[in-house]
This record gives C-alpha cells, structure tokens and sequence, in this order.
C-alpha cells in the first residue's frame, strides 16, 4: 500500500503551496487583467484546510483517544464531532516492546493508508521519540526490519531533558527552528510555540467540548490553520509521544 508521501499525486501536490515559479507562469503576457469579480480565489492563498485535500492532515481540530490494550498503545484519533478520522497502531515485534522497551506506531487514515511513522528508540537514559515519513514497504509483516536510509525521512525528533531540575521537552524538526513546549505537559495542557508562534495548543478542556473531552483517555489537540503538511504531520506526532511520555513517568 503505498503512503501519501511515494505517491506522484502526493500530500504536496493535492494541499495548495506557494511557488513564485508557478505563479509567474500563470501571468497572463497582456497587461490587461479581469475585473477582481471574474477572478477564481488563487488556489496559493488558499490555507491547506481549504484545498482539495481531507485526510487526517487537513484536520485543524482533532481529539486523540487512547485504547487500552495488553502490551499496546492504540488510539482512535477523532474529528470534533466523534468521527474516526484516523488510527494509531503499535507495531514491531511483541518480544522487543516487552524486554527493550522499544515500538513503533504507525498513523494512518481509516482505510489503513500510512501518514507517518512514531519510533520509540531503546534508551536507557531519558525518552526519546521519532517520527519518520512511511518507509514505501511501511506495510511489511509485523517486526519485520524496514530497510533504507531513515535519516533522510525523519520529520521531527522529541527529546526529554533535565533543566533546573525540571524535565523539558525539546522538538527538533528539520528545515524549521526547534519547536518549544510551554505548560503542564503531564497533565496535557501545553503550548507549542516556533520562533513565539504558537502552532498548536494540547488541552483536555476546550470551549464547547467539555463533555466531549470527559473520559481521562482523550484530549485535543488545536493546530494552527497554516500549518504546512510536514509541521501538521511533525507536531501530532510529537502530542502523540508526549502523551506516551506523560503516561510512562505517571507508571514511575
């Protein structure tokens, strides 16, 4: 099955971007233009929630809900209304989760399509968490070793450390400026802020979804409207870690 990523109608091309190149071509080569009534909204204006695109990534608002499973963690991830609009599976070989402490979660659509990759690296000192673009062979049978060369499809990297006998959290995502986490992040509700822009907000509590947001198992996670599809991919990967994080040093 291939993922969004290998497709040649990819994630990238189906989300409106902004290409001085692409942009110049359409100049029409008269300087004569059409009334601003006759002229369609420039698909390159248009944030990526309201392209073509409706997958997982084009969700703004999303509520992540964990399912409790022997040796697992799956969620079910839902849009505002309690549509499944995505799932997190555990996968990599039962032994390994058990003795090393190791897995790997993969997020995909409803239809079982791959969007990225969570790793959770052997590490005997503090956590660490990676999120990758899918490998194309990502469907391989259960703890079957995915081969290729991983750095070059990292998307995000989220580290726990030890500040003023704190624990802080650092998110490292290539090609942008590292991503802070501000709050209680154990308890979920926290801030991610790039370069003081805050990108996406964690919270258990939200303004017309308390109820919603009752059971102790689900939160929401708020995304800025602008957001590129690596930083939307990038960032729920990252809540998804830190949930996993909060519930390991809670077990503690």
């Amino acid at each position: 099955m291939s993922s969004y990523w290998d497709n040649p109608k990819s994630l990238w091309d189906q989300i409106p971007q902004h290409n001085e190149e692409d942009v110049s071509e359409q100049q029409p080569s008269t300087p004569e233009q059409p009334s601003a009534a006759e002229q369609p909204a420039a698909a390159a204006q248009l944030p990526p929630q309201q392209g073509r695109y409706q997958g997982l990534l084009s969700h703004n608002s999303i509520v992540i809900q964990q399912i409790r499973n022997f040796m697992a963690d799956d969620f079910d991830i839902l849009d505002t209304e309690g549509n499944c609009i995505g799932k997190i599976e555990t996968t990599g070989g039962t032994l390994s989760r058990m003795f090393m402490g190791s897995r790997r979660l993969t997020v995909s659509e409803p239809d079982g399509t791959p969007v990225f990759v969570i790793t959770d690296p052997t590490d005997l000192a503090l956590d660490r968490y990676e999120v990758y673009y899918p490998a194309p062979h990502a469907t391989a049978p259960e703890g079957q070793q995915q081969d290729g060369a991983e750095s070059s499809r990292l998307l995000a990297t989220i580290q726990q450390k030890f500040a003023f006998f704190k624990r802080r959290l650092e998110i490292s995502i290539p090609g942008f400026a590292n991503c802070e986490v501000d709050g209680d992040v154990w308890h979920y509700d926290a801030t991610f802020m790039i370069n003081d822009v805050r990108v996406a907000q964690m919270s258990r509590k939200w303004s017309g979804f308390t109820n919603f947001l009752s059971g102790n198992e689900r939160y929401m996670l708020q995304l800025k409207d602008d957001l590129p599809p690596q930083l939307r991919a990038s960032i729920i990967g990252a809540a998804i870690a830190l949930d996993l994080m909060a519930k390991k040093a809670q077990s503690d």
